[in-house]
């Protein structure tokens, strides 16, 4: 067994330890849609991507006053449409975790990929957009939208196809914003101004 499959299996049991089955079950759903967008869209970060995978959702099963705390604590200051929507704090508390536990595995690819893979940002990289779209895309998201998005992305990518493949990706990053924002709507809440901005940069890559 190499470093990195052991530094993989290690990390794999550790985030188990942290998860309910059914998210820790999402989670590696997430590991394996991350390796397809890899061998696709990134295959030379294919060991960084699996990290970024097992890690994105870290901490979101703690307690609203912990993401606070870990927040402050780390001296993160989030606007306040990000402080008053509980389902997007996990993706910056579980930056700052992955900084201050899992210091060997804390890449700049990785905390960042971590930090947007919610809402994502108008200057993501190939890199967040994987963990953004495998998070939406994973085999065990069985809704209506999710199952169209992903249908999109295996039937369209190739390999070999690199440039092709991004574009791919960049728009199925759209096709799931879409989604989302749709869904805000008819839910009758507030749209994060960071959805809207990410649709339009990745508009202008395509």
């Amino acid at each position: 067994m190499t470093f990195s499959e052991m530094a993989i299996d290690a990390l794999s049991a550790e985030i188990k330890s942290r998860l309910s089955p059914k998210r820790f079950e999402h989670t590696l759903g997430v590991v394996r849609a991350a390796c397809d967008l890899s061998r696709y869209c990134l295959p030379d970060k294919l060991y960084e991507l699996k990290l970024a995978a097992y890690l994105h959702d870290v901490t979101k099963e703690l307690p609203l006053k912990e993401h606070y705390e870990i927040l402050s604590r780390s001296g993160v200051l989030l606007a306040r449409e990000d402080m008053d929507t509980e389902a997007v704090l996990h993706s910056y508390s579980g930056a700052c975790i992955v900084k201050r536990d899992f210091t060997d595995l804390a890449t700049d690819d990785v905390v960042s990929a971590v930090y947007n893979h919610t809402l994502g940002s108008p200057d993501m990289t190939v890199f967040d957009e994987i963990i953004f779209l495998a998070d939406y895309i994973e085999d065990t998201r069985i809704y209506e939208s999710s199952m169209a998005v992903r249908k999109f992305v295996l039937e369209g990518m190739r390999d070999g196809c690199t440039s092709a493949n991004v574009k791919i990706l960049h728009e199925a990053c759209i096709k799931a914003i879409d989604n989302t924002i749709l869904h805000l709507i008819q839910s009758k809440k507030a749209i994060n101004s960071k959805n809207i901005l990410t649709r339009n940069a990745l508009l202008g890559k395509i």
